[in-house]
């Protein structure tokens, strides 16, 4: 159990000398309150060009977190507050019926003899639309991986190269029921995901697989969702550590095909176009299992049932004003 409170600031400048160019400068800060005179302080830098319509170079700070739209079991919510902004290349496609953010995150950068590795981790995102877009019954076919490398072409470090491998493919459905009842969308989703460590052996487990089925409702200050987790030998590269088979609590001990069943409640208020208010409640409820095992060692015990509980409460401001406007 751990609590995360403070302020999440990211002010910058937005320039756009023409349509399809624009580039943003400023700094993204995380202060944590009771934890003295820290902060975590980064520039912020972004340049953006439309190379042909629909398609975008993005470099510097990329689009990152939660744009790539990537389902529960490959992105960890909480990065989205906690993580530094992502910093390398992306490239970005949207067109009527097809949609896709490619990128590349350099997490550290290496010079000729260096004590340290190269890290970087690498993705993409894709969606396939059967159906219109501003259709009120919309569905589509999510593809996305997440690729995370750490050694080096020129790597001093006896440590090995590390290559992990996230990729999952499903389908995703809603109904757009009204624009000004209590119930607006309700919305579903399924998903078959895949773990490989394709070099390195740091993880106890060399493949795995998972599968995630959600269903969610939109109301009008109200979002909840109810979905169900299983797989055998899976780990999650950027995840909720609950989606993976390694323990974070026990070191060594591997879960035997765990499964859980979760739930997230939101209450979101708006006041006007630039602050809303809200909470939220995430319940995971992790089913009991056969047992594990300590890496090669013999079986542990069976595993309980356990129920973890996450909450937060947030105000979220996000003016934006002109400056000038050159001619």
């Amino acid at each position: 159990g751990y609590t995360l409170p403070g302020i999440w600031l990211q002010p910058k400048f937005t320039y756009q000398p023409l349509k399809n160019i624009k580039f943003e400068l400023g700094a993204h800060g995380l202060f944590y309150w009771g934890a003295g005179e820290t902060a975590h302080v980064r520039p912020f830098i972004r340049a953006q060009i439309e190379l042909f319509k629909n398609f975008n170079l993005v470099m510097g700070s990329i689009y990152g977190a939660a744009n790539h739209q990537y389902n529960n079991a490959l992105y960890n919510s909480e990065l989205n507050l906690t993580a530094d902004p992502q910093m390398g290349i992306q490239l970005l496609y949207d067109s009527e019926r097809f949609s896709a953010d490619g990128w590349v995150d350099w997490n550290n950068f290496i010079f000729r003899g260096d004590d340290e590795q190269e890290v970087f981790y690498a993705g993409v995102s894709t969606k396939g639309w059967v159906t219109d877009k501003d259709s009120d019954f919309q569905m589509n076919i999510p593809l996305q991986v997440v690729f995370r490398h750490q050694g080096g072409e020129i790597d001093s470090v006896a440590a090995g190269i590390q290559t992990w491998l996230n990729a999952g493919a499903g389908i995703n459905a809603s109904y757009q029921i009204s624009k000004t009842r209590f119930l607006r969308k309700i919305s579903a989703e399924v998903m078959a995901f895949y773990f490989n460590q394709c070099a390195g052996e740091v993880l106890p487990v060399e493949r795995g697989y998972g599968i995630n089925a959600w269903a969610a409702a939109q109301m009008k200050w109200m979002q909840v969702k109810a979905g169900y987790w299983g797989g055998k030998d899976f780990v999650s590269i950027m995840g909720s550590p609950f989606f993976s088979c390694v323990s974070v609590c026990d070191p060594g001990f591997v879960y035997s095909k765990p499964s859980m069943l979760y739930g997230h409640i939101e209450f979101t208020k708006k006041f006007g176009k630039i602050c809303s208010v809200g909470a939220e409640v995430d319940a995971y409820y992790h089913l009991s299992s056969k047992g594990g095992y300590i890496y090669s060692s013999a079986p542990a015990e069976p595993q309980k049932s356990a129920c973890s509980i996450a909450f937060g409460v947030y105000i979220r401001l996000n003016p934006s004003f002109l400056i000038k406007k050159f001619k």
